[in-house]
Formats: structure tokens, C-alpha cells, sequence
């Protein structure tokens, strides 16, 4: 099974300047969908960007050393093209997979397995039952895991650290956020592991991840309902039980590579339906600090491999970002995104889904 990077000499559709009057059209179109500004939503990729600061002092601002999030890309490619893209953050080059289709508004992001054989995504049969596809890293080998579509829309999938089960949020009607299964990539299996009290939200998505030991699952629960919301980050075992809460007012939470961070954003008090500035904490709980340069309407954070980097959306700006953590550079990387998660390859590439 060929790694990503070598999946560029296997593909060769190359992705044309996006960031054109339709391709806007259609992000303002599915923004206005969701009655709050998200930024993003479970693409688990799509192409987020971010950077941010160096020395982080306890309860302090982090230094502000790169540019800031809204200033506009010298050149950022994307695809109007629905599909999925191999995209190289240093040198701004995509190539399309052929066979992998795009995941949807419901479902955009592209999860990748630990070690970059495979991919998964939300889809749906010919029937039209939405349905969690699994394929090898070159667009082939897909099918789809039917018992996923059991319980709900099944939306933002992520692989376990060995690659063996997929998270994922099953969907109730309208804004009704449903609650969290895993899957067995091998024999389908499913397994539900949340059984949460009807939570109704405009910003539903739970964004259910595995923590790096592989046993602890990961998501985001709205506190209340429509008025004075609030997101609070909690944690199940992956065979199920009792949830328990590990950060409150934490929009959107991950947990870093190592295990030691968590990297998330809090609402704007200010603006109405905003997300606000990304902030870091320890996992304990502790060591609050924000990320200077990242700020505005901005969401759907994911941790580089290596942990030294933020990759994030701007919905106000539609750009996608990178923060370095060691020197507090943001960097602009795409134009025209909004509705898009990134996720990353390895430390150098993103897959994104483009609807």
C-alpha cells in the first residue's frame, strides 16, 4: 500500500484555482444553513491552517509573532471540483484521488489512519442511506460499513491510533446532536458508547476523536440549549460508560499527539453566534493561556503530527491556517474555505473534501 506522499505519482488530476464566484456562492450558501457561524465542521478536513505562538506563560497571552489570521493569501489553490484532495501545505500543490468522492456538507471531513493506508468519510449508498466509507490511501478499495448508518446521519469520522475502529457522531433530525458509536474497520461491528440526553444545538457537532492511548474517546457537548450556550469537552472509555468532563467552556476541543494539551476555542461573548480566540490548556485542566495571533470567527483545530502545529478555519475570512506553536507564526495557506475540516497526512500534507 503506497503512503500518501507517493499517492501524488499515482494520481494526476491536479486541482485548478478555486476561490471562484460559484465556489463562494456555495460556501455562503451552506453557512447560512447552520443559523451560527461555525467555521467548519466535521471534515474532519478540509483545509484549515493555522500558527501560533512560541513562549506560553501560565494565564497569560502567548506572544503574538506571526501575521495575523485575516490578511489574504499571496496564492492559495483550491478546487471547485467535488472530491478529494492530496494537498501540499509548503509548496500550495493538490491532487486529486481519484474513485474518493466528496463527503458532503453533513460530513466533509476525510479521516486518515494512523499509518496513511487508509482513509474514511461520510457518503452515501445508491440508496441514498448515508453511510462511514472506508478506502485505501490511492482511492481504492472502497466500501462502505453499513451498520453505520443504523443510529443516524453517521458524521465525522476518525480512525483509532492502530487504524483497528472509526468514531463516529450518529446525527438525529435537524439540529438534534445524537450521540457516539465506534465501528470495527474489520468486521463492522458497531458499538455505541454515549447514551446522552437529547442535546438540541446549532453548532451539533460533537467532534468525537480517540486520545492518543487509543482506550479514551473525546467530544464536545453543548451545556445549554440555544440560550447562553456554552461547550464543555468531555471523555468515555471506548467500550462505554460514564462520561466524564474534563474542560468546561471548551468549543470545539482536541487533545494533543502526546496527549499532554488541549487546544480549543471559546465563544465571543461579544458577537452572537461567533467562535471566538483558540486558547491551550493542559489536559488537567490547567495553564490556561491564548493564542495571540488567532482570533475572529475561527473553529475545526487539528493538531500536526508532530505536535508542534494547529492547523483551523476562519469563517469570517474563509482561509485556512497554520500556527506554529514554537514561534507563534500564523500562516495563510488557502482561500475560500469555510464549511472544511483539514486533516493531516503527515507533517507536510493535508487530505481535504471538497463539495
Amino acid at each position: 500500500m503506497p503512503e500518501f506522499r507517493e499517492v501524488y505519482g499515482i494520481v494526476t488530476q491536479r486541482r485548478p484555482p478555486l476561490h471562484d464566484a460559484l465556489a463562494a456562492q456555495r460556501v455562503r450558501q451552506r453557512r447560512s444553513l447552520r443559523n451560527r457561524k461555525i467555521g467548519t465542521f466535521a471534515l474532519s478536513a478540509a483545509v484549515v491552517a493555522a500558527a501560533i505562538l512560541a513562549v506560553v506563560l501560565a494565564g497569560t497571552d502567548v506572544a503574538d509573532r506571526g501575521q495575523h489570521a485575516n490578511e489574504p493569501a499571496d496564492h492559495a489553490p483550491a478546487s471547485p471540483e467535488p472530491g478529494a484532495y492530496l494537498f501540499d501545505i509548503d509548496t500550495r500543490q493538490g491532487t486529486k484521488i481519484q474513485g474518493i468522492e466528496s463527503p458532503g456538507f453533513l460530513s466533509p471531513g476525510i479521516a486518515v489512519s494512523g499509518d496513511g493506508s487508509m482513509v474514511a468519510y461520510g457518503g452515501n449508498e445508491p440508496n441514498g442511506r448515508p453511510v462511514i466509507y472506508v478506502a485505501n490511501a490511492d482511492g481504492t478499495g472502497i466500501r462502505p460499513l453499513g451498520k453505520t448508518a443504523r443510529d443516524g446521519i453517521p458524521v465525522g469520522p476518525e480512525f483509532s491510533p492502530d487504524g483497528s475502529k472509526i468514531v463516529f457522531q450518529a446525527k438525529g433530525p435537524g439540529n438534534l446532536a445524537g450521540d457516539i458509536f465506534v465501528v470495527d474497520v474489520g468486521t463492522g461491528a458497531t458499538t455505541r458508547v454515549t447514551d446522552l440526553e437529547p442535546v438540541y444545538s446549532s453548532l451539533w457537532y460533537l467532534g468525537p476523536h480517540f486520545g492518543p492511548d487509543g482506550h479514551t474517546i473525546f467530544f464536545t457537548v453543548p451545556s445549554e440549549t440555544y440560550t447562553n450556550e456554552d461547550f464543555d469537552l468531555w471523555s468515555v472509555p471506548v467500550s462505554g460508560g460514564t462520561p466524564r468532563l474534563v474542560l468546561r467552556g471548551a468549543v470545539g476541543g482536541r487533545i494533543s499527539p502526546d496527549g499532554r494539551q488541549i487546544v480549543y476555542f471559546k465563544l465571543d461573548a461579544s458577537a452572537d453566534g461567533t467562535v471566538g480566540d483558540m486558547w491551550l490548556a493542559d489536559v488537567d485542566g490547567s495553564d490556561h493561556r491564548r493564542v495571540a495571533g488567532v482570533r475572529g470567527d475561527v473553529f475545526s483545530a487539528r493538531w500536526s503530527p508532530d505536535g508542534t502545529r494547529v492547523a483551523y478555519t476562519d469563517q469570517a475570512s474563509e482561509g485556512a491556517y497554520v500556527v506554529d506553536l514554537t514561534t507563534g507564526e500564523v500562516t495563510r495557506v488557502l482561500d475560500g474555505v469555510s464549511d472544511t475540516f483539514p486533516e493531516w497526512v503527515d507533517d507536510h500534507t493535508w487530505i481535504v473534501g471538497e463539495d
